[in-house]
C-alpha cells in the first residue's frame, strides 16, 4: 500500500507523479489541492523522479550534442531521436567513453548528426563505425559562415575592385522637356509622337517620361483622339474687373494715390486688399483697360460679393 513512514499510498504517488509530468510541479500541486489532496510542488517533483521512463523505440537517426551543467566548466551529452523529435538520453558526461557506452546499446543507429566535437567523433568510430556522420543544420551554416568570412576578408580589395570595374552607369532615358504650348502645332506634334511611340510597342510609363508628361495625360490624349489644346484661352476674371471703367476714369482725372482708389472702391462694395488695387494698376502700366468678357457693369457688380 505504502512505504514505511509514508504519507501517500503508492497509487497516489504514481497519480501525482503522472500529473506533474503532464502539468509541471507548481501547476500539478494547485490542481491536486483543488481536488482535496494537500501536496507541495516539491513533493510532486519527487514523485515524478520515481516514475519509470517510457521504453525507448530503437532509434535510426539521432542528433548528438552537448549541454552545460555549468557553462565553461562541466558538460554532458544530449541524444535526440530526430525521426520522432524526442530526447531519448541525457548523459552526465560528454567524454568518449560515456558516449561510446550509450551507442553500443543501440546498434540500430544508422545516421548521426553531430557537432565538431572530437570526443563524439572518436566515440562513433569506436561504437558504430558503420554509422554515417553528418553535420546538423546549425553547425553547417556556422561552418559555411566562418569559411565565407575568411575568404571574403582575404580578398576584399580584389572583390571591391572587380565590382567597381564591372559596374557601368545605366543609360539615361532621354527625356524631352515639357513642350511650350503657345500654338496648336506643338501639341499636335507631341500627340503624333505619342502615337509613334505606342506603335513601337513602348509602355505608357516610358512614353510619359520621354514626352515629359504624366501617364494620365497620355491616357486622356488617347481617349480624346487629339493632343493638348494650345489655342487662345479666355482671360481669367479678377475681383477688380468690374471696377475697370471706374479706375480708368479716376486715373484719367489725375488720381494717382492707390490708397484713395482703394477706399473709394471699398465704399462701393469691394472687399479686396489695397495691394490688389496697386498691383492691378501697376500691371496695366498706369492705364486701365478692359479685361475682355470679365468686365461687368458697375450696378451689376456691386451685388456680387467679391472677396480675395
Amino acid at each position: 500500500m505504502t512505504s514505511p513512514h509514508g504519507r501517500f499510498t503508492l497509487a497516489l504517488r504514481q497519480f501525482l507523479g503522472q500529473l506533474g509530468r503532464e502539468q509541471g510541479g507548481a501547476s500539478a500541486a494547485r490542481s491536486a489541492t483543488l481536488q482535496g489532496m494537500q501536496v507541495t510542488a516539491r513533493a510532486i517533483l519527487r514523485f515524478m523522479q520515481t516514475l519509470p521512463l517510457p521504453p525507448i523505440a530503437p532509434p535510426r537517426i539521432i542528433g548528438l550534442d552537448d549541454w552545460a551543467w555549468k557553462r565553461g566548466q562541466r558538460y554532458g551529452a544530449l541524444v535526440v531521436d530526430l525521426e520522432r523529435k524526442k530526447p531519448i538520453a541525457l548523459l552526465a558526461d560528454r567524454s568518449q567513453q560515456a558516449v561510446a557506452d550509450f551507442l553500443k546499446q543501440h546498434p540500430t543507429i544508422e545516421i548521426v548528426a553531430r557537432d565538431r566535437s572530437k570526443e563524439f567523433a572518436a566515440a562513433l568510430k569506436e561504437a558504430l563505425p558503420h554509422a554515417k556522420q553528418v553535420a546538423d543544420r546549425w553547425h553547417l551554416a556556422k561552418n559555411l559562415t566562418e569559411h565565407l568570412d575568411k575568404v571574403v576578408s582575404a580578398r576584399w580589395k580584389q572583390l571591391t575592385k572587380a565590382v567597381g570595374e564591372a559596374e557601368t552607369p545605366p543609360e539615361p532615358i532621354p527625356l524631352s522637356p515639357p513642350a511650350p504650348r503657345p500654338h496648336q502645332a506643338p501639341g499636335e506634334a507631341r500627340y503624333e509622337q505619342r502615337l509613334a511611340l505606342a506603335q513601337a510597342g513602348l509602355p505608357t510609363g516610358t512614353i510619359a517620361k520621354r514626352l515629359g508628361v504624366g501617364q494620365r495625360t497620355i491616357q486622356r490624349w488617347l481617349s480624346e483622339g487629339h493632343g493638348p489644346y494650345t489655342g487662345p484661352r479666355k482671360p481669367r476674371c479678377s475681383p477688380l474687373d468690374w471696377s475697370t471703367r471706374y479706375l480708368r476714369q479716376r486715373w484719367e482725372a489725375g488720381e494717382r494715390n492707390g490708397t484713395v482708389l482703394w477706399e473709394e472702391l471699398k465704399a462701393q462694395g469691394y472687399h479686396g486688399s489695397i495691394r490688389s488695387v496697386a498691383s492691378h494698376v501697376s500691371l496695366n502700366g498706369g492705364s486701365i483697360h478692359r479685361s475682355g468678357d470679365c468686365l461687368l457693369p458697375l450696378s451689376q457688380s456691386l451685388a456680387r460679393p467679391w472677396k480675395t
